[in-house]
């Protein structure tokens, strides 16, 4: 689905794309041990918090892509490629799956250990 996007939108050819994706790679990695290190220092509801804030923030970024990167597996050859030239069709899907999310997340985070009382004992 991207590198129709960028072929159109931004002309990139394949080296432009071999270095995009190269990048976002990295980013990957990098974020990985960056979330790997924030959660041996504080608590999992804090890193959903933290995660929740920045993908909000930045809306359509790597938090949402890695979020539905499953789901994206699976349904994204089957639609991307019908939806190049529907940009907000596209983008709109994304900003749906954003707000799934975001619900379900902080529907899940009183239910997450906390180091000082332990896992939900929610009863309701």
């Amino acid at each position: 689905m991207v590198t129709p996007l960028t072929e159109n939108y931004f002309n990139f050819g394949e080296l432009g794309n071999s270095l995009m994706y190269s990048l976002c790679g990295v980013e990957v990695i990098v974020g990985f041990f960056f979330v790997r290190w924030l959660s041996s220092k504080v608590a999992d509801r804090v890193v959903l918090a933290v995660g929740l804030v920045i993908c909000c923030t930045a809306c359509i970024c790597q938090g949402v892509r890695r979020s539905v990167g499953g789901l994206a597996t699976i349904l994204g050859p089957l639609w991307a490629g019908g939806l190049t030239n529907n940009l907000y069709i596209m983008l709109g899907m994304m900003l749906a799956l954003l707000v799934m999310i975001t619900v379900s997340g902080t529907g899940a985070f009183p239910c997450l250990s906390n180091m000082f009382r332990g896992p939900c004992t929610d009863k309701a």
